[in-house]
């Protein structure tokens, strides 16, 4: 069941789908502000090309655009959703773990990790080396699976954040469909297990140092929702209760509240 299908009237009772849905979109919009403050991918142009999005690697600091720049080139919300979620569903997974397992206080549900090879077409991007020479995308995919039990119903839902690099902008829908419409291979692991591979690939030093200030990143994200939790607003998982207009109202603020954070921080 598609938990936006039917939007709760201002007096219906908000299900457990309802706040996993609302949820999922703050999630997505805070992964957003984390790839924006810490995307490093070094490109040096990019070019649209039948819908399709080119991105140039750099050949050092001197060639490469900021993000910012970058945001600049894209035609659209969606196409800079593309760029800010390119090759990011590890940092989506491992990075957003925490404040999903927070938000997620109060919903009986279970969260495993799932890694998978998604279907043709391939990602809404294509990486173009220093030669010019168009590179394969690493073919596995990283996203949620979160099985949520409302009473006696059991529903189960992909929770995918990076999916707009899939050209797929709505962060939480049906595991099935995820299944039938993107989905060619799939294996699982555990959130346990995500963290420990990602940690296997950042092993070296330099990787390692990078890997740090985006989780740092992830960090200052966390604490101010938490800061802003304490300023007197309400905690996350009562906001998720709130009638449409004032979760709108509420999460506008709660984002704004954590990009203003980011803004100020050293990063």
């Amino acid at each position: 069941m598609d938990p936006d299908h039917h939007p709760p009237s201002e007096s219906a009772p908000i299900t457990s789908q309802r706040k996993l849905s609302r949820l999922a979109d703050i999630l997505q919009e805070l992964y957003y502000k984390h790839r924006q403050k810490s995307f490093d991918a070094g490109l040096s142009k990019i070019r649209f090309v039948n819908g399709i999005m080119f991105t140039y690697d750099s050949s050092g600091k001197d060639d490469a655009l900021s993000i910012a720049e970058l945001l600049n080139l894209c035609d659209g919300t969606k196409n800079k959703r593309t760029l800010l979620a390119r090759f990011g569903c590890m940092e989506a997974v491992t990075l957003m773990a925490d404040i999903l397992m927070y938000g997620l206080v109060g919903l009986d549900c279970d969260v495993e990790v799932i890694i998978a090879k998604m279907k043709e077409p391939h990602r809404k991007f294509i990486r173009v080396d220093l030669y010019s020479v168009q590179l394969d995308n690493p073919p596995w995919h990283k996203f949620y699976r979160i099985t949520l039990r409302d009473g006696i119903t059991t529903h189960v839902y992909a929770l995918d954040l990076s999916s707009a690099q899939y050209g797929y902008y709505k962060p939480l829908v049906s595991f099935e469909t995820y299944m039938v419409e993107r989905v060619e291979e799939i294996r699982e692991t555990s959130l346990d297990v995500a963290k420990w591979n990602l940690l296997r690939i950042v092993e070296r030093a330099r990787e390692m140092l990078r890997y740090e200030w985006k989780r740092v990143c992830a960090e200052i994200i966390f604490q101010a929702v938490k800061d802003w939790e304490w300023r007197g607003h309400l905690k996350l998982r009562n906001t998720l209760c709130l009638p449409e207009k004032e979760f709108d109202e509420m999460k506008v603020k709660l984002i704004d509240y954590v990009e203003a954070t980011l803004a100020k921080s050293n990063l």
